[in-house]
């Protein structure tokens, strides 16, 4: 189900589905494995975009988690991120970059950087 973004997330209405081990785990720290995927879409209610993360290594820091995201060339986010003339906004693991930039301090909320959808 779609829902308003939380706090102020630059994805505005999107819509998250989380694997069997995100969704499956109690509690942060969560599990090597753990992945989601959010689709993004536009005041119109049209998807223009993705974002994904992937927690590759063990720990709690945000560089262990693989971020990507990318929306379709020339959309405007709402916030000032930097998009790529191909609609990259991230690409890479959370210790430097965009992805440390944009997608890190987003998540980073005592969480261990993952946004779970629960039922």
């Amino acid at each position: 189900m779609r829902h308003d973004q939380r706090l102020s997330s630059p994805h505005g209405s999107n819509r998250i589905c989380a694997n069997a081990v995100l969704a499956g785990a109690a509690a942060a720290p969560w599990p090597v494995g753990s992945a989601a995927v959010k689709e993004i879409y536009n005041a119109a209610g049209t998807r223009v975009g993705y974002a994904v993360y992937v927690k590759a290594r063990a720990g709690t820091d945000g560089a262990n988690w693989y971020w990507f995201e990318e929306v379709a060339p020339g959309t405007i986010l709402p916030t000032p991120d930097p998009v790529e003339a191909d609609g990259t906004v991230a690409d890479g693991f959370g210790d430097r970059g965009n992805p440390r930039a944009v997608c890190v301090g987003c998540h980073a909320t005592g969480m261990d950087y993952a946004f779970t959808p629960r039922p």
